[in-house]
């Protein structure tokens, strides 16, 4: 696997502690701040591409384009402007994303914290499904039919997101815009909603993730559970989450959803009691348990 993208020197030391500690040295390369003209390269070199965006800046996805354009079968998250590139089954593969339903703290304290730092916590409450995740590019890996026939597709549909036709369908746009302007005049509407200079997550992004949390969601052992509890599987977190999650915590959690399916809210009523927590803090765990595969919740 080659790892390649844009990076600070944490950010790149991160991904590396990370590989590392899951003893991937070996078949795993990671190429921070590469030239752009050895991208081309990088992209006619590979079999797939993969990218699980979980970030909700992200609305479209350039990478992910010319990654079809190089003819590569992609495997991508389910969320937000990635849904409108990858068709699933032709051209590779959507995988499910959920969010958490408790976007607090972050939404109370939003126009303080700096936005690059919203971001990441927030993209923290955002997990993938890691059992499609690993069917997907264990089908794609495995079947060379498969690969052929998602990259033939993959160059078509990129053709649909040629600047000449793109520029053409926002000249429209503008048109109809204009045209609604204009039959709109005179109208008066009643706002009937606060301006924020940086917006409530699950008010006008709810739509980004596959599905949002419920109370009533079932949890189920993730494909990294079993590993966790025994201790073979430790992911490495960054500085800033560690100070907010207590290991025992995550632990017991993971151990009460081992012996039984709950719900989302028996499982945080019961880690309330236990260990004297509100519920955003207990959120903040479950939802980092879920962001690593250790739980999930049941399909349907």
């Amino acid at each position: 696997m080659v790892l390649v993208g844009a990076g600070r020197k944490d950010d790149v030391r991160l991904i590396w502690e990370m590989v590392q500690a899951l003893g991937l040295q070996d078949v795993v390369r990671v190429m921070p701040n590469v030239a752009e003209e050895l991208k081309a390269t990088l992209y006619a070199s590979a079999d797939v591409f993969c990218s699980l965006v979980d970030n909700y800046q992200e609305t479209f996805g350039l990478t992910v384009m010319k990654a079809m354009v190089a003819g590569l079968p992609v495997v991508a998250s389910d969320f937000s402007g990635y849904r409108d590139l990858v068709s699933h089954g032709q051209t590779g593969f959507l995988i499910p994303t959920c969010a958490s339903n408790v976007q607090e703290p972050w939404d109370a304290v939003a126009g303080l914290l700096d936005p690059s730092v919203l971001r990441f916590f927030r993209a923290q409450k955002v997990a993938v499904d890691m059992s499609a995740m690993i069917h997907a590019l264990h089908t794609l890996i495995c079947q060379m039919d498969v690969r052929r026939k998602f990259s033939q597709q993959a160059k078509r549909r990129a053709q649909a997101f040629h600047w000449a036709k793109v520029i053409g369908a926002y000249g429209e746009l503008w048109k109809e815009l204009v045209s609604m302007a204009r039959r709109d005049v005179g109208k008066d509407y009643v706002r009937d909603y606060r301006p924020l200079i940086t917006p409530s997550v699950s008010k006008l992004f709810s739509h980004y993730p596959t599905r949002v949390l419920a109370d009533d969601s079932v949890l189920v052992m993730g494909p990294m559970g079993s590993a966790f509890l025994a201790q073979e599987y430790r992911p490495v977190s960054d500085a800033e989450m560690k100070m907010l999650v207590k290991e025992k915590c995550l632990w017991a959690m993971t151990r009460h959803v081992s012996r039984r399916e709950v719900s989302v809210k028996e499982l945080t009523l019961w880690v309330s009691k236990i260990f004297g927590m509100d519920r955003h803090v207990v959120m903040l765990h479950l939802d980092w348990l879920m962001k690593h595969g250790i739980l999930e919740h049941k399909k349907c």
